[in-house]
């Protein structure tokens, strides 16, 4: 069973990440191959790992055959359709997804799940409800950048064929009649009820998250307290609080069926108690909406609960194999989600590290305490490889806060709020009262976590983890934990050993390297030389938080192993170039800044003339110069970079007459450049004919958003550099567009992180 779902899993894999997927003529014989694999001894692991790529491959068919022809896409249509999960409800906006029936005027149907947004809407919306939308769609985009999230795998492994937007027009309108009742809809109901109970409470986002999984109200400050203790597990409904409502359910019946003195002759108290622990972790599962850690701990209390049924005996490593095995076949694409393999991985560590609990009949009671610490210890160093793969930090604080938190929300938290919900079924008054004192038990250990999260002990990694050290470090995890006297165990922790020493790789001698990140509709620069770092350009900052300099540039730096910055230089004041900043001065240490803009009151002015060099490189500011201060375009520092490779010419939002002013003050050769990043994204009002001509780039970047209402870059100016020779390379189409500039040698043709890095999940 273990070795024939690590077969499966591997399978899933290779289906997922190796190029091509088989053809929709092999999946009949799925069924056929399932039957071989279980009848056959020698020939079992190989078929099941084409069973588990087949089975992908059948899951990944069916997600790419549910997006919307291409005409759908950019238009105003009608769809019809449920409304699929519980909506999100924000000040400006409501998002939610929603399962697609028919679209078009004619009624076409078809299969497709959305996420849409609804702004400035004063609509109820309800999970289940029908209606009838007017909506304008565009194919899954997210950014493109070493380092950075990959949106457009998220969205696939959700099997969301679309984003967008609903446009508000009176053809909006609830199809009547025809809502239905289900499992989405039951938890609003939940949500509207604790709401109701804890109205302006402040631990209210934190015990939706806790009784019914709905994260969505957890503020950007809180998550930061979560990540910088270790605790963002215990803001799901996670698997160990799934185990331990079992386990005290199972406890609580055992108690009293026990104490009944006709209950045994009825059913003997340990099938009883296993019977009502199973259905109350189901009801706590479901009121999670299912997720994975929730399903792995499902089928775990299930295979447990059976075996008490029945009086079998419970192989641990057994039990998580079939968790495992179930997961993956409810839900083939769940392997795409950090919560897969950091859940499974955590049991995995605990199991091969404490034997001693594992086949414990009873522990004595001095020692509880000392192995609680010893469980949260291990696990934490255990799961280090994987936190630091997916999320660059690891917190120094994680043990303690978990040894204390852990038990606490598992114990005190979730079953004061899961009892408060019972009882505003029948009493809202009673529940509601229970309700709020399970939430000021969550104030209180909040207190707790916001001074453990002050102390400052979370470790920022030097330089991102590649898949394959990742790995290693996983390996050498599991064969370091192996019991004492198994030989070889010195080679998990020179494994270990080479996962920790992961160091910032430098450019060679006299190397420069310009990356043009993907933030969107807006700007941002990274330029390396000599051991030294310059970002021009922040990104954008948009409205409800969403940060290109946190999301983006932040985590592109850190996948390189850059913790500081020498020169931080916004070419402008508006907010798609300058929004990011603040975030990068939080995250990283800076040195300088340079603008013109008001950037928090320390930046230096950025002067015509200021120069300086790096080893080989040098800078130099073209521009600003005398222009009205309200011409907030015309007025962005132009920055030229020579390096004896190439030049780079960076001229932030410049339009026509700062372009007329450049090439009055200074000869074409003093302007010509074999990179340029295009002016003000490509607009009409930019990239003059004069301007093009002089600069004449070998390679221009149009740094633009996919799909921009702007329509940047205008044709025509992409005609004007194509009649001068230039590459086209665009943020939008190319992610992150990086340059190696290397002394003695020609310019080379840039590396666009979009081909490099794609998957059979981006379009």
């Amino acid at each position: 069973m273990r070795s024939g779902t690590i077969a499966i899993v591997l399978g899933l894999m290779c289906a997922l990440y190796l190029p091509g997927t088989p053809e929709a003529v092999w999946f009949p014989f799925l069924p056929a191959l399932v039957l071989f694999a279980l009848t056959g001894e020698r020939t079992r692991l190989p078929l099941l790992l084409v069973v588990g790529w087949l089975w992908a491959s059948l899951n990944i068919h069916l997600v790419l055959s549910q997006r919307l022809a291409p005409q759908w896409y950019g238009t105003e249509i009608s769809i019809e359709g449920t409304v699929a999960d519980i909506p999100d409800v924000g000040r400006l906006r409501t998002r939610f997804l929603f399962d697609i029936e028919r679209v078009g005027s004619t009624g076409r149907e078809m299969q497709s799940r959305v996420a849409l947004n609804w702004y400035r809407s004063t609509v109820q919306l309800q999970a289940g409800d029908r209606w009838r939308l007017t909506v304008k769609l565009k194919q899954p985009h997210g950014y493109t950048n070493p380092g950075g999230f990959d949106y457009e795998r998220w969205l696939f492994a959700q099997r969301i064929a679309a984003v967008g937007y609903v446009r508000g027009n009176e053809t909006n309108n609830k199809l009547l009649g025809t809502t239905v009742f289900g499992l989405q809809r039951l938890r609003q109901r939940a949500i509207a009820q604790i709401s109701q109970a804890l109205e302006r409470h402040p631990s209210i986002a934190l015990v939706l998250a806790l009784s019914v999984g709905h994260k969505a109200l957890i503020s950007s400050p809180q998550w930061d307290v979560l990540r910088n203790t270790g605790t963002a597990h215990l803001m799901a409904i996670s698997g160990l609080h799934v185990g331990l409502v079992a386990g005290l359910v199972y406890w609580m019946t055992a108690k009293l069926w026990g104490a009944c003195p006709f209950g045994a002759r009825l059913l003997s108290t340990p099938r009883l108690a296993a019977c009502t622990a199973l259905a109350s972790a189901f009801s706590y599962a479901a009121l999670a909406g299912f997720s994975v850690p929730t399903q792995r701990a499902l089928i775990m209390v299930a295979v447990v609960m059976l075996a008490l049924f029945w009086q079998r005996h419970v192989v641990p490593t057994r039990c998580l194999a079939l968790a495992a095995l179930g997961v993956v076949i409810v839900d083939p694409l769940s392997v795409l989600s950090a919560g897969f393999w950091l859940s499974f991985f955590a049991v995995a560590v605990m199991l091969l590290a404490l034997p001693a609990e594992r086949t414990a009949q009873k522990l004595p009671r001095t020692g509880v305490w000392k192995r609680w610490g010893r469980v949260h210890l291990i696990v934490t160093v255990g799961l280090a490889p994987l936190t630091v793969f997916y999320f660059d930090t690891q917190s120094l604080v994680a043990p303690l806060a978990n040894f204390v938190a852990v038990p606490f929300v598992g114990i005190a938290v979730v079953p004061t709020l899961l009892v408060g919900m019972l009882i505003s079924v029948f009493d809202s008054t009673i529940g509601g009262y229970v309700l709020q004192f399970g939430a000021w038990l969550l104030f209180a250990l909040w207190a707790l976590l916001e001074w453990m999260a002050s102390l400052g002990l979370t470790y920022e990694i030097a330089r991102s983890v590649p898949l394959g050290v990742a790995v290693i470090g996983c390996v050498g995890v599991l064969v370091a934990l192996l019991p004492v006297g198994v030989p070889g165990r010195w080679i998990g922790w020179v494994a270990l050993a080479l996962f920790w020493n992961q160091q910032q790789r430098p450019l060679p001698n006299g190397a420069a390297e310009v990356a043009v990140l993907d933030v969107g509709q807006g700007l941002s620069v990274v330029v390396r030389a000599a051991g030294r770092v310059l970002v021009y350009d922040a990104g954008p900052r948009y409205s409800g938080g969403f940060d290109t300099g946190r999301l983006v540039v932040v985590p592109y730096l850190r996948a390189l192993g850059i913790g500081h910055i020498d020169v931080l230089m916004i070419s402008h004041g508006d907010r798609d170039h300058a929004g990011g900043t603040a975030s990068i001065r939080d995250a990283l240490s800076v040195d300088k800044i340079l603008s013109n803009a008001a950037v928090g009151g320390v930046a230096q002015p950025c002067v015509t003339g200021t120069r300086w060099r790096w080893g080989t490189t040098e800078f130099e500011v073209l521009a600003p110069h005398a222009l009205p201060v309200t011409d907030t375009n015309n007025n962005s520092c132009v920055l030229r970079v020579r390096h004896p490779s190439a030049s780079l010419l960076l001229p932030g939002d410049i339009e026509s007459t700062a372009e007329q002013q450049l090439l009055h003050r200074y000869l074409a050769a003093d302007l010509r450049a074999d990179i340029l990043v295009a002016p003000h994204h490509g607009s009409r009002t930019s990239s003059t004919v004069e301007f093009v001509t002089a600069v004449s780039p070998a390679f221009v970047v149009f740094p633009v958003g996919f799909e921009n209402r702007y329509g940047f870059p205008i044709p025509e100016v992409v005609a004007r550099y194509q009649d001068v020779g230039s590459r086209i390379y665009r943020s939008d189409a190319h992610g992150a567009v990086t340059f190696r500039l290397i002394d003695g040698e020609p310019l080379r043709l840039p590396t666009a992180y979009r081909e490099q890095a794609r998957g059979l999940w981006h379009w």
